[in-house]
């Protein structure tokens, strides 16, 4: 219900190997670089490596962790419509090719990133940016501001960027019993995913852990399991809109990979209001078919007001919202501010694409939410 833009046909055309940095992690390949002299106290601002070619099986994500930078720093430097289509022998820029560190106010040194105990928050910036410019975690950020909901920042805000302690703030609570076990998050987990594995419910660890964003994990993040069989009433700070709105994007995301299938609406195969039909009803609500009919039923918000579980429309085949998804918020996985997971095409299965994508930029068509 979806129609994909030109460049990627003209991809696929080509037979482009591609990657999913969903599924796939980095390969070991031979790099062709320009690199001067290492030094062993160098800073990321100067670093001397300047491009790279992609190799087969190569993901964005992949390759911004190698050369230690973000997906969204090489989205910006190569002016990629779709982070997720690399070409085999593309060569993309690493770096602005600047070595005057003290200039580089996007891309600071870590003796300056040190000196700075506040930052104000300018549009389009999102706490997961600004942890990562600032090198430090979402989580710590949170802690630090008592932010309730790290998706939702004020333009003019002043956030704290350390405290007194040199010791960030700890990410995880002290076990709801003595039979409770830890876990590290690792990349590409979910919340559901991990209660899955110890046979507890999500939303037991995110009130054992005190969060409210189960969708804001931190790889490296030390989580508290409750024992099997506890529950939880609620998850802190949260409200009923968003705790549904959660339960749904969990659900969808355990669904990505699925294939498309056009009238799809099951496991076996959804389209796009087929996967979010499906969704809702594992979640206990009937909604209609049709993506123009979810539009049609939905409580229309603005794209500001956008949370977690809300629909996003895309006029994409036709007029009207011939296209929808299921907002995410932020994805720190593959660097989206703005996420959302859909059933997109043929030939391709469910993922979490880019809401800011020049694609889907152009295409919007509006959002809005159902109750439960």
């Amino acid at each position: 219900m979806s129609l994909r833009p030109l460049a990627l046909v003209a991809t696929a055309m080509m037979g482009a190997f591609v990657a999913s940095p969903l599924t796939m992690t980095p390969q070991a390949a031979a790099v062709s670089v320009h690199q001067a002299t290492a030094s062993s106290s160098i800073s990321f601002a100067s670093a001397r490596v300047q491009t790279y070619t992609v190799q087969p099986g190569n993901t964005l994500s992949g390759i911004a962790w190698r050369f230690h930078t973000s997906i969204a720093q090489l989205v910006a430097l190569n002016h990629l419509a779709n982070p997720n289509f690399l070409r085999a022998g593309q060569v993309l820029q690493l770096n602005s090719g600047s070595t005057t560190a003290a200039s580089a106010s996007s891309s600071p040194t870590f003796a300056s990133t040190r000196a700075s105990t506040t930052y104000t928050v300018r549009p389009g910036n999102t706490l997961s940016g600004i942890a990562a410019q600032f090198h430090t975690t979402v989580a710590t950020l949170a802690a630090l501001n008592h932010l309730s909901n790290p998706n939702s920042l004020r333009v003019g805000q002043v956030l704290l960027l350390s405290g007194n302690s040199s010791s960030p703030a700890p990410v995880t609570r002290a076990a709801s019993s003595s039979s409770g076990n830890r876990y590290t998050v690792k990349p590409g987990n979910t919340l559901s995913q991990i209660g899955a594995q110890f046979g507890v419910s999500w939303q037991a660890i995110a009130a054992a852990n005190g969060m409210s964003n189960p969708n804001a994990l931190e790889v490296g993040q030390v989580l508290t399991i409750p024992a099997s069989g506890s529950t939880s009433a609620s998850i802190p700070a949260a409200s009923s809109r968003g705790n549904f709105g959660h339960a749904l994007v969990d659900t969808a995301l355990s669904y990505l990979g699925v294939q498309y299938v056009w009238g799809g609406a099951s496991p076996a195969g959804f389209d796009c209001s087929g996967l979010v039909q499906y969704v809702f009803a594992r979640n206990g609500v009937n909604i209609p078919r049709t993506s123009w009919a979810q539009y049609a039923a939905s409580h229309k918000i603005a794209k500001w007001q956008l949370q977690p579980g809300d629909l996003v429309f895309f006029s994409t085949d036709g007029s009207g919202a011939s296209h929808v998804g299921l907002y995410i918020g932020s994805y720190p996985a593959l660097g989206y501010s703005q996420a959302f997971v859909e059933a997109p095409e043929p030939g391709l299965g469910v993922r979490v694409s880019n809401l800011n994508s020049p694609y889907y930029q152009s295409t919007y068509y509006g959002a809005g939410y159902i109750n439960p």
